[in-house]
């Protein structure tokens, strides 16, 4: 009979030894690449884009208003377009923007390549993933972008490390 107590119990003490010595499963979560998650990445880079290279040097810096800036990048000049121009947009540059004044709405395009610093971004830590995009959005009258329609939304590709 004591044999068999030792014996038992040595083989619970095995079981749960057996138990601890097994590493607990790491969950790792997968980033999220999904349409939505590359559609909130290419906002947030085109909203940051658009307060670099438009709202601070323009509206901020200039005191332009967002209906000057428009009549200036729409209006043909003699020499050459405005650097927001309509005549110099080109989606199939690596990164480009255009003012425009449609239906009374002032319209803010914008187009960047995968391997663009402009390209959307979305990132665990350790890897990066860009968003090639061409998108559209509404330029309130307070210099911010609503209503965003997307032309574009590209397949999110890792950069090299």
């Amino acid at each position: 009979m004591i044999r068999f107590a030792v014996a038992v119990s040595l083989l619970v003490m095995a079981g749960g030894c057996r138990e601890q010595q097994v590493p607990a499963e790491a969950t790792v979560q997968p980033v999220d690449l999904s349409e939505t998650a590359r559609q909130e990445a290419v906002i947030e880079a085109a909203t940051q884009n658009f307060e670099k290279t438009v709202k601070e040097p323009f509206l901020v810096r200039r005191h332009m208003t967002v209906r000057g800036l428009t009549r200036a990048a729409t209006r043909p000049h003699a020499n050459k377009p405005a650097p927001l121009s309509a005549a110099q947009y080109d989606p199939g540059a690596s990164a480009s923007a255009k003012l425009e004044l449609v239906d009374g709405k002032v319209l803010y395009t914008a187009a960047a390549g995968g391997h663009d610093p402009s390209a959307a971004v979305i990132s665990d830590g350790t890897a990066r993933w860009r968003v090639a995009y061409e998108i559209s959005a509404q330029l309130t009258p307070d210099g911010e972008l609503t209503a965003f329609v997307f032309h574009h939304l590209g397949e999110a590709r890792r950069d090299a490390p």
